[in-house]
C-alpha cells in the first residue's frame, strides 16, 4: 500500500493566505510537505482552480509563497481543500529548512510511512482532546480499524472506497491517530465520543452566506490559526446572527465552545 501523494507530509498547523481570482482569505494546514498541503478553509474552492498562497513559517522565521491547483475538495463541514503547488526557485529547500528548526515536525517525518505491507497491524492511538473535524474519509478509516486490523483487511473493508481513504490513513498515522502495531482492546469504546455518528453518505455543499458574515467567518478562521480562540468564537456567534440556520458555521461553533 504506498501513499499516493508525491511528497512527505507532516501534521503541521500552520496560517496561510488563500488567494483565488480577486479574493483572499486566512485559511490553516492540517498537513504540508515540500509540494502540497491540506487545508481547512471557510470557502469551497473547485478542484482544478488556480491559487496563490502565503503560508506563514515562523519557525524558520518567513513566510513562503508559493502558486498551486485544488486537486481535491471535500465541501462538509469543515471544507478541506487539497493543494498542490510549486514554489520559486530563491526558496526551494524551505521544508528542510522547517524540519531543521521544528523537532516536532522532524520526528513526525521520521515516523511517516511512505508504504505499508499487508499484513502491517493498525490500531486506534488515543483520541484528540479538542479537534474533532475528521472529515468523511478519515471517520471510515477509524471506525474501520475499530479493535485493530491488517492494512490488507482494512482495504477489503473499506472496498471500493479505500482508493480515496488511501491518504485519510497516511495522515491519520503521521498525527499518531493510527499506531503501526497491535495494542491492547478498548480503543474503539474510547474514541466513541470523539466519532459520534458515523460518516455521511452524500454530504451536502454549504449554502451562500451574506458577504458580512462570510467576512467574520474568516475573521474567525484568523483568529483561529493564531490561537485566539474565545474572539474565533466571538467573531462566529456574530456571522450566525448574520446568517441564521448555517449549518457550516454552528458545527464549527459546536466543537470550539466544548474547549474555549
Amino acid at each position: 500500500m504506498v501513499d499516493a501523494r508525491r511528497a512527505p507530509r507532516v501534521p503541521l498547523r500552520l496560517a496561510v493566505t488563500l488567494r483565488h481570482g480577486g479574493d483572499a482569505w486566512a485559511v490553516e494546514t492540517e498537513d504540508v510537505g515540500p509540494r502540497g498541503c491540506q487545508l481547512v478553509s471557510a470557502r469551497v474552492l473547485a478542484p482544478g482552480s488556480a491559487v496563490v498562497l502565503a503560508v506563514s513559517c515562523p519557525a524558520i522565521d518567513r513566510a513562503i509563497a508559493a502558486t498551486g491547483r485544488v486537486t481535491w475538495t471535500r465541501p462538509d463541514a469543515p471544507i478541506r481543500l487539497g493543494i498542490s503547488f510549486e514554489v520559486p526557485t530563491s526558496q526551494r529547500g524551505w521544508f528542510e529548512a522547517l524540519l531543521a528548526a521544528d523537532p516536532r515536525a522532524a520526528r513526525a517525518a521520521e515516523r511517516t510511512p511512505h508504504r505499508l505491507a499487508g499484513d502491517t497491524p493498525l490500531r486506534l492511538g488515543d483520541p484528540p482532546t479538542a479537534v474533532l473535524d475528521f472529515s468523511d474519509d478519515e471517520r471510515a478509516v477509524l471506525a474501520a480499524i475499530g479493535e485493530g486490523l491488517t492494512a490488507a483487511e482494512l482495504a477489503d473493508a473499506l472496498a471500493p472506497r479505500f482508493h480515496r481513504a488511501r491518504g485519510a490513513l497516511f495522515s491519520l498515522i503521521a498525527r499518531r491517530l493510527v499506531h503501526l502495531h497491535a495494542g491492547p482492546a478498548g480503543a474503539a469504546e474510547r474514541w466513541r465520543p470523539v466519532l459520534g455518528p458515523g460518516p455521511s453518505v452524500s454530504p451536502r455543499r454549504p449554502m451562500p452566506r451574506p458577504h458580512d458574515a462570510q467576512r467574520l467567518h474568516d475573521e474567525a478562521m484568523a483568529h483561529l490559526g493564531a490561537g485566539r480562540g474565545q474572539l474565533a468564537v466571538a467573531r462566529l456567534r456574530e456571522a450566525l446572527n448574520l446568517s441564521p440556520g448555517d449549518e457550516m458555521i454552528t458545527a464549527m461553533l459546536a466543537r470550539l465552545e466544548r474547549w474555549v
